[in-house]
């Protein structure tokens, strides 16, 4: 059982640390940057997502919202 748990963990930590690379990586060639002014720049911004997708979808819309970036799902 621990060795199941170790197995989890190391999985965890390693979708965690190619995200951060991912991440890293889109701030360093600029494309972060576009990315935001691209948004600040529409009019509204159109999220789209089925099941559990959806569910992302709408929290960004309410947290962009709270921002001031119009948003539809």
């Amino acid at each position: 059982m621990i060795q199941e748990m170790n197995i989890g963990i190391s999985s965890v930590l390693t979708d965690y640390s190619t995200l951060l690379k991912k991440a890293s990586e889109l701030t360093q060639d600029g494309s972060l940057n576009q990315i935001s002014q691209d948004i600040t720049e529409y009019k509204v911004i159109y999220i789209y997502g089925i099941g559990h997708s959806g569910l992302i979808a709408k929290e960004i819309e309410l947290r962009f919202n709270r921002i001031g970036i119009p948003c539809r799902v």
